[in-house]
């Protein structure tokens, strides 16, 4: 909340009261510098930064140029971690404001305007109504927290360090190669148990092994 000229002091002051109550739209700056902006400036000297935020409200009070006056709120938002500037100007009589995005360093496509209400002791009073929610559409949502791989999914390793699948274990008698070279063996025997009886033959019998290829 800045007032750009004297006469929007009373202006800003109430504007600031309204909005600095809601936790949402609460800058993060202490009661001086608040003070300043609104143009206190009994405060103004009080530190260097303070003296250096009153000098950028005179500049802002005396540029006519909206790109000069932009780029100022923009530079001080971003130094005072605001997300929104709202400079109070009295237009035609009217207490009036707009909203800078620092971001952005332009302003919002929206015009804010109060009331002046008479008191009963002659004095009158500034009014800003419904300014809270409109203010609050401009202000950047804070991103959505990301969702963390739980530790089952994050510990369980992948690709080569994976744990193979067991094969089960084969007994020695279920395999083919066994049996092959058991019956080579038998086959054997039976030949060996024939020549021998065949020697002891006298008609000379003999047995003559061929191998198929």
């Amino acid at each position: 909340m800045i007032a750009i000229s004297d006469d929007a002091i009373p202006a800003a002051r109430a504007l600031a009261r309204d909005l600095y109550s809601n936790e949402a739209l609460r800058p993060r700056i202490d009661d001086a510098t608040a003070r300043v902006l609104v143009g206190e400036a009994s405060l103004a000297t009080g530190t260097p930064k303070l003296t250096e935020i009153a000098e950028v409200r005179k500049a802002a009070q005396a540029s006519n140029n909206d790109a000069v006056t932009r780029r100022l709120f923009a530079s001080l938002g971003a130094d005072l971690g605001a997300l929104l500037v709202i400079p109070v100007v009295i237009r035609d009589g009217k207490p009036t404001a707009r909203v800078l995005s620092v971001v952005k360093a332009a302003y919002e496509p929206v015009e804010l305007s109060a009331t002046i209400e008479a008191q009963p002791d002659g004095t009158s009073r500034v009014k800003w109504a419904g300014i809270a929610p409109i203010l609050a559409a401009f202000v950047p949502k804070p991103p959505a927290p990301t969702t963390t791989p739980s530790a089952d999914a994050t510990d369980a390793p992948k690709g080569p360090l994976a744990p193979k699948k067991e094969e089960p274990s084969r007994s020695f008698w279920t395999s083919p190669w066994t049996w092959a070279g058991i019956g080579v063996v038998v086959t054997a025997g039976v030949v060996v148990f024939a020549v021998s009886q065949s020697q002891g033959d006298a008609a000379g019998l003999r047995l003559q092994g061929r191998v198929s290829p």
